[in-house]
């Protein structure tokens, strides 16, 4: 029993798809074998990397053991590295000789995976076996909700167009006026921004193109383009800019930010977007005569997103034009504002500089 919870702990945190992920501290490899316990606590904590690594450690030991086998699977699935967990989650499976939470766990992860890498038919034949299970309430939502995301009427609603660094999904493609242009266009877009890291990530962008947001928000709870950058993956919509979403990706992969602030987060997304848009302007649009109060911004960033995201934008501009790259990479790294004091000397006085331009 005790094994069971320990494992529901760290499965409840992932089973729905939208919880965002901290980044892996990875302990240093050693010698040392982890137990399971541990193994289970590296999972819950969302140390991927960690995870597989003494997980393989154990199973060069105990290769038929099915709930280790299950546990480095789900960390290469929660890590978008779909095609190294088939493998780990099909033995999890032949393994299990009771027919167990642990099969039906294993099932929907290999769903998930099998979708990844084009087994459509595997994945929706996993998603429905694990409903069938009924083996837990968490593992029967998560693989009904990926089912429901995935598959229309048994087949995939997905039209695939796979490009050398991200890999598209289509609701509907005849929205797109001009399909090749929309596929260069962001191709582009991530060439760019990641040249502006130095950033070479480990898996293609999985990016899921919506025709009809109602649709994104009865299936996936949210109808407004969006990014889960632990996942690699996008869904948006025809009209939304190149950059945006691409930019948080990958400056969660590169940077690995020990701290994430919206104000800042959204911020360098606009300001990366590609849209070529005066910054200010477009802040000065979206303020329209509001008081500016960086402060608050900073100290209460949803209360008004549709200011906070231009004005973020054009703050990050500000930065670049009043310091230097490697200093606003140190603040991507950790976006509180007590770090931004630390990197600027005179950071106060360039706050209201930056007010003053709008007050």
């Amino acid at each position: 029993m005790k094994k069971v919870l320990l494992f529901f702990i760290a499965v409840i945190a992932g089973a729905i798809l939208f919880v965002s992920c901290e980044e892996d501290n990875s302990l240093k490899p050693d010698q040392t074998l982890k137990s399971i316990e541990e193994l289970e606590l590296l999972l819950n904590q969302r140390q991927y990397d960690s995870v597989i690594l003494y997980g393989n450690q154990i199973l060069i030991h105990e290769p038929t053991n099915s709930y280790v086998n299950l546990i480095v699977g789900r960390a290469y699935t929660e890590s978008a590295l779909y095609t190294q967990a088939i493998s780990y989650l099909t033995n999890s499976i032949a393994y299990d000789k009771e027919n167990s939470y642990q099969k039906a766990w294993s099932l929907c992860c290999l769903g998930r995976s099998y979708f990844f890498t084009d087994s459509i038919e595997k994945s929706k034949q996993c998603f429905m076996e694990c409903i069938e299970m009924n083996a837990t309430e968490y593992s029967v939502t998560s693989a009904q909700f990926h089912l429901n995301w995935f598959m229309d009427d048994h087949q995939s609603r997905w039209e695939v167009h796979e490009e050398e660094h991200i890999k598209f999904y289509f609701e509907d493609k005849s929205g797109v006026a001009n399909l090749d242009d929309f596929l260069l266009k962001h191709e582009q877009a991530f060439i760019n921004i990641a040249t502006y890291f130095d950033a070479d990530l480990k898996q293609k962008i999985f990016f899921f193109v919506w025709d009809d947001t109602s649709d994104a928000e009865n299936i996936i709870g949210r109808s407004y383009s969006h990014a889960i950058p632990t996942l690699y993956l996008i869904n948006t919509s025809y009209n939304h800019t190149y950059g945006h979403e691409i930019a948080h990706v990958i400056i969660h992969q590169s940077l690995k930010p020990e701290k994430v602030h919206t104000f800042i987060n959204e911020g360098i997304a606009v300001y990366l977007d590609q849209s070529n848009r005066n910054r200010i302007e477009t802040a000065m649009e979206a303020l329209n005569g509001e008081k500016l109060s960086l402060f608050e911004l900073w100290d209460n960033p949803t209360r008004n997103l549709d200011i906070l995201f231009p004005v973020g934008g054009a703050f990050i501009e500000f930065l670049l034009d009043n310091g230097t790259k490697s200093q606003l990479m140190e603040l991507l790294s950790n976006q509180s504002r007590e770090n931004a004091m630390e990197i600027y000397p005179d950071f106060e006085v360039l706050e209201v500089q930056f007010e003053n331009i709008f007050n």
